[in-house]
């Protein structure tokens, strides 16, 4: 029983062994299929040929309209707010010389016309010794304190050269009383507020009624007519505009009107890291504070260079040149970066640049030129 198993066992592996070998054989006899070769990639690019000129140039922007004169009305003294000649709101128009607002200076008028009523008394006082004492100057001051009308603003003084006369003004406080006066005065214009300018109020922090103290904002008004726009531009576009620079305004409708740079900031707006120019253009009668509206700015005119799409720019400054159907890349310096286009130099003058974006360019896949601008590649 044992001898038989072992018998078997035997036979066994020699069939096995016998079978590893004969594939073995057969595998070596079977010949390889030969191998076909993987088609060709080739795809088609748009190109330009390279040919530097001279190019105009344009700086494209937008920008927001606002007032060219804005003012904040803060009273100098205290007092009821009271309404003039125009409606204190929020959007009221008014005329230059209009009285657009002003506080109660009824007690400020009564203090002055005392302080007048004090002067005339001192004068008084003084005029029999300036008769006595200077009778050359008598007629001059006489006229004078017979001219004073405590209702109407009061005139110059007389002028004196005697020292005497002087020392005799000043001790019976004549001098000091009427500069009371001058400056009571003065004091009196600051309780009316009159228009500087045609405009209108953009802000309305106080109702009439309202007691205010000095330095309270009370109005914002803006003039309606002088216009400009806040245009910001990017660093490397600053130097390409200076005050002068001529441009367009283009509005809803794609109508356009004449602008030119008026002045320019000399910092980085921190917020929007850019810097802000100021264009002045004469309003038609439909452009409002607080609109935004499109802005092409004329550029200078750039020697020695070549547009390009911008989307044809990869890895910020390379460009694809086609030569022998394979794709190169070229180092451009860019110029100028407009909206849709840059002004390059770099590619040698005649060679064909791909003048599109191409999407995952395969490193050794062939490219030919759309049958529109397909060139005899040299």
């Amino acid at each position: 029983m044992q001898k038989r198993q072992i018998i078997i066992t035997a036979v066994a592996i020699a069939i096995l062994v016998a079978g590893f070998f004969a594939n073995k054989y057969l595998s070596s006899l079977k010949k390889d299929p030969p191998k076909r070769s993987l088609p060709e990639m080739q795809q088609y690019a748009q190109v330009a040929k390279v040919s530097y000129s001279t190019q105009a140039s344009t700086i494209p922007g937008n920008g927001r309209i606002q007032a060219g004169r804005r003012v904040i009305l803060s009273p100098e003294v205290q007092g009821l707010l009271m309404e003039g000649d125009v409606n204190l709101k929020e959007g009221a128009s008014f005329r230059k010389g209009q009285l657009l607002f002003k506080i109660d200076d009824t007690e400020a008028r009564l203090q002055l016309k005392a302080e007048k009523s004090n002067f005339l008394t001192a004068l008084a006082g003084i005029l029999p010794d300036i008769k006595i004492d200077y009778p050359d100057d008598y007629p001059k001051w006489k006229s004078y304190f017979d001219d004073i009308d405590i209702d109407k603003k009061i005139a110059e003084m007389p002028s004196f050269k005697d020292s005497k006369l002087k020392t005799l003004l000043s001790v019976k406080n004549i001098l000091s009383l009427y500069y009371n006066i001058k400056s009571a005065e003065a004091r009196i214009g600051k309780y009316s507020f009159f228009a500087p300018f045609s405009g209108s109020f953009s802000r309305v922090m106080l109702e009439a009624g309202t007691i205010v103290n000095p330095g309270v904002q009370i109005a914002e008004i803006i003039e309606s007519a002088d216009l400009e726009i806040e245009m910001p531009l990017a660093t490397d576009e600053i130097q390409w505009v200076e005050i002068g620079t001529k441009g367009k305004i283009i509005d809803s409708k794609g109508k356009q009107y004449p602008a030119s740079v008026k002045r320019m900031a000399s910092f980085l707006d921190a917020s929007t890291q850019s810097v802000n120019v100021y264009l002045q253009f004469k309003n038609p009668g439909h452009f409002y504070e607080g609109m935004y509206v499109d802005v092409l700015l004329e550029g200078p005119k750039i020697d020695s260079v070549f547009e390009i799409p911008r989307a044809a720019i990869f890895n910020k400054n390379q460009v694809y040149v086609l030569k022998d159907s394979l794709l190169q890349p070229r180092t451009a310096e860019i110029i100028k970066a407009n909206e849709k286009t840059a002004l390059i130099r770099g590619p040698e003058k005649g060679a064909w640049v791909v003048s599109e974006a191409l999407m995952n360019p395969g490193k050794g896949t062939k490219y030919l030129p759309k049958k529109e601008n397909s060139p005899q590649q040299e």
